[in-house]
Formats: structure tokens, sequence, C-alpha cells
């Protein structure tokens, strides 16, 4: 969370985030005992609205979740709300019961955000175990199958193709499990994009999107998909939204500086460009910063970052990068304008093929979550 270890007062909190009420809350356990705290604050007059203790056995955990969930939920929609409607509905769902399971699913989350080959080896083992303790738990065979995919995003594999069927199993596993999870579908829309099928992967980003449209690493996964599909347009808009709904997500907003880009709107894209605190270890970041400031006519700047680029991967040029692209999926007009920029910038035009993956344009990856 952005205020772990601060000291903040609820009305900072309030006006930092845009909101009238603010929930803390705290979680400690005993042995085999937890103790929950949860208070519900007005941010303008400092009035505790509802708090409320919950003492339980740890094998009561989710039961306790689904206590206060529908506690909250009933405050902050009327009976007839979308949301009071959706979450208790989601409530019917509960992603496991068991205990075990959800421990891991946790560890697998806690080694994925560390973002290293060993600790998503890790990522990956965990979301095994959780799936052995419970074998119809959706969203762990999701999170399963995003390992793969980082594997290949981040080039720590030496098989793509074995990679990607796995992921895909894994995919569509999670989505047979429970076709309201929807992180099965943006997992399947990922394998597909990378397949350069994007008159499937769309739909199914739309589709995890419907099922929930506050996620915000969602709402990342169909902006990536409309950017490259050529709607870059749409993308923006949402990303935009999701951005005021989560303006201090923990990821930069990398695909949105993509999408800047492609509209036209290259300081912004800069803007975002330049925020980003530990770029990726591929070309890609130093490519988009290239072609933003080439366009801007920066082009000192634009050749120091394509100098950056080549220092990654000497092997790169405008032919190769055009038609990697072409070969991913991304729309033809986008590859001309990105290629256009970056020979602007000075990419040299032709040499050997270079096969990195693009990994700043694709969604952010669940530190997904």
């Amino acid at each position: 969370s952005r205020y772990t270890g601060r000291a903040v007062t609820v009305p900072e909190v309030a006006r930092d985030l845009g909101v009238r009420y603010v929930l803390t809350g705290s979680v400690q356990r005993a042995d085999s005992r937890l103790q929950i705290n949860a208070k519900r604050i007005d941010a303008t007059t400092g009035r505790h609205v509802w708090a409320e203790r919950y003492e339980r056995p740890t094998k009561d955990l989710f039961a306790a979740q689904k206590e206060i969930t529908r506690t909250i939920v009933g405050m902050v929609g009327s009976g007839r709300g979308e949301l009071q409607r959706a979450e208790l509905e989601r409530l019917a769902r509960f992603p496991t019961e068991d205990l075990h399971a959800y421990e891991f699913y946790l560890r697998g989350i806690a080694h994925s955000q560390r973002k290293t080959r060993e600790n998503n080896a890790l990522a990956r083992e965990m979301f095994e175990k959780a799936l052995q303790a419970d074998p119809n738990y959706a969203r762990a065979a999701a999170e399963c199958s995003m390992t793969y995919l980082l594997d290949i995003f981040r080039q720590w594999t030496d098989s793509w193709d074995e990679s990607l069927q796995k992921a895909e199993e894994l995919a569509w596993r999670a989505i047979e499990i429970d076709s309201s999870e929807p992180w099965g579908f943006v997992t399947l829309g990922l394998v597909y994009q990378l397949q350069g099928r994007n008159d499937r992967a769309l739909p199914l980003f739309e589709t995890a999107y419907a099922l929930n449209p506050n996620d915000y690493d969602i709402s990342e996964a169909l902006g990536y998909a409309m950017t490259w599909n050529g709607s870059a347009e749409r993308a923006v808009e949402l990303l935009e939204q999701a951005q005021r709904l989560d303006p201090y997500h923990v990821e930069e907003p990398r695909v949105l500086g993509v999408a800047y880009f492609f509209v036209h709107r290259y300081e912004e894209a800069l803007e975002i460009i330049n925020a980003v605190v530990r770029p990726d270890n591929t070309p890609a970041y130093w490519l988009y910063k290239a072609a933003a400031h080439a366009e801007l006519d920066h082009l000192d700047e634009a050749r120091a970052a394509i100098a950056e680029a080549l220092k990654l991967d000497p092997a790169l040029t405008l032919q190769s990068e055009h038609e990697r692209r072409l070969a991913l999926g991304l729309a033809p007009v986008y590859a001309e304008h990105l290629t256009e920029a970056l020979r602007k910038a000075g990419l040299p035009e032709r040499g050997h093929s270079s096969v990195a993956i693009d990994s700043a344009t694709r969604p952010a990856d669940r530190s997904a979550r």
C-alpha cells in the first residue's frame, strides 16, 4: 500500500485520493485466532461512521471476510444498488474455502511482486500447491498461467512454445472452473495477443472488464489490447479513467504512455516514460522514449535513447522492429508510425533480426496485482 509505514492522517488520505470516506483496518493473528478491526471514517468530520471488531478462529477467516464485506457493501450501496448486488454475487462464489490453498496463493502473489526470474518460479510453485490443495481454485490457475506469460515477456524462458502452451492450458482451466473469474480471460487474451490473434484476444479482455471494471490491471489489459488493435483513442479514455480511480497503482501506467504516443500526445507519453522507476532490461522502454523525443524534434535526446537501446541489443534495426511488431499483431498503421519515428531518431535501417519481446507494451504484471 502507498501509505504503509507512513504517518498520515485520514483527511490527508481523503484529499490525496479525492474521497470523503476512508476505510481503515488491521488484522492480528495470535495462535489459532484472528482479531480484525475495521473502521469507516468521515474525513470531513473525523467521525467514525462505523466500527467493528471481529474475533474468530483462524479456520473461520473466509466467514469473517464475507461478513465484513457484506457490512461495508451494505453501507456503500442501497439495497437495489449495482455495487451491492455484484458484491453479494461475488461472495456467493468465494474463490476458495481451503485455508491452505489461500495461504499458498498469497505466498505466490508475494513472490510474483518481487519481479525476478527466481521469484517468478517460486510464485508458480506456490500457485501449483494452491491448486493441489483446491483443484477448483480458478484464480490460482489464472495466476499460474500468468507466471508462464511473464517468463515470455521478460525473456526468462528458453522455450517460448512450451511456456505459451502451458499458459493457455491453465487459462482455459481457470475459465472452465469458474467463468465469472475474470483473470482466466485476461491470461487467455494475452496468449492470443502473443500469437498475433487480436481478433480473438480483444473480446476476452472485454469479457474480463465486464466481469470486474474496477480492477486496474484488467482495465490496463483491455487498454493494451485496444492500443495494439489500432484503437488507442478508446484505450486512452479507459486508462485515464482507471488512473482516476486508482491514482497510486503499484505499477507505472506504461500502457497509457504507449497509447498517448499512438494518439500523438508525445509530451504526455514522455511524462509517463520518464516516471518509470525501474525500466525493464529490454530495449522497448528506450525505443518508445526515442520515438516520442523524435516526434517532438528533441533529436539529441532521441539519439541518446537509441544508443541505450542498442547497448541492450546491438542487432536492433528498423526492419526487424517493424516486422516483429507486425508479427505480434500491432495494427499496421501504428507499426508504420513507430517505425517512422524511430527512423527519425536514428535507429539503423537493416541488419540482423532481433527476437526480444516488447515488454513495455504489455499490461502490468500483477504486481498485477
